[in-house]
């Protein structure tokens, strides 16, 4: 009986500790298009490209120029750290990302980033080329679905965009008192 309940115990830990530990899989691109699901226009090119990123690999979203309205993602679950009922924890998410005009109307294309659905980061308007940057955002800890988009409007637009980077890490420090002498020396 001591036997079953001390592995039920360390599987418990092992897997507490595990969903405490994890967070976006193949951030950098490095292992290609491994954990990252995408979806584009037939017209748009989206894979990765092994050089050329902030170093090294990075996820790649292109419109074509003629007719190339839409929007490209790269998409992925994740869990970030261990949901806190009370919003104490939060989700440091940051990413890197590029965004260049290749032959379009100006303001016509913008990365969107959304978190759950709910967009996150929109590019500046008007950026018409921008060099890798890079981007934190805060959420709760837990669960969620990050997208990594270029949207194009109607007409012959030719944009790119690229993605590296991409990490998540929960911070569930536990907020702590504030102390001075008068509580310290009412505890003794």
């Amino acid at each position: 009986m001591k036997t079953a309940i001390r592995t039920i115990t360390l599987t418990m830990i092992l897997l507490l500790t595990g969903a405490a530990l994890a967070d976006v899989s193949n951030g950098d691109f490095e292992a290609g298009i491994m954990d990252w699901g995408m979806f584009a226009p037939p017209t748009w090119t989206i894979a990765v490209n092994a050089v050329g990123g902030n170093p090294g690999a990075y996820g790649h979203i292109q419109s074509p120029w003629g007719d190339s309205a839409g929007m490209g993602c790269f998409r992925q679950d994740f869990q970030c750290g261990v949901e806190d009922p009370s919003g104490a924890s939060t989700c440091l998410i940051t990413f890197d990302y590029f965004l260049h005009n290749l032959d379009a109307n100006p303001g016509s294309g913008r990365v969107i980033v959304s978190i759950d659905g709910t967009v996150m980061y929109l590019s500046p308007a008007g950026m018409d080329w921008i060099d890798w940057t890079t981007v934190t955002l805060v959420v709760p800890c837990g669960y969620h679905t990050i997208s990594l988009c270029l949207e194009v409007d109607p007409q012959n637009n030719g944009w790119e965009a690229g993605f590296d980077n991409v990490i998540a890490e929960c911070d569930d420090s536990t907020p702590t008192e504030d102390v001075n002498w008068s509580t310290v020396k009412s505890l003794y």
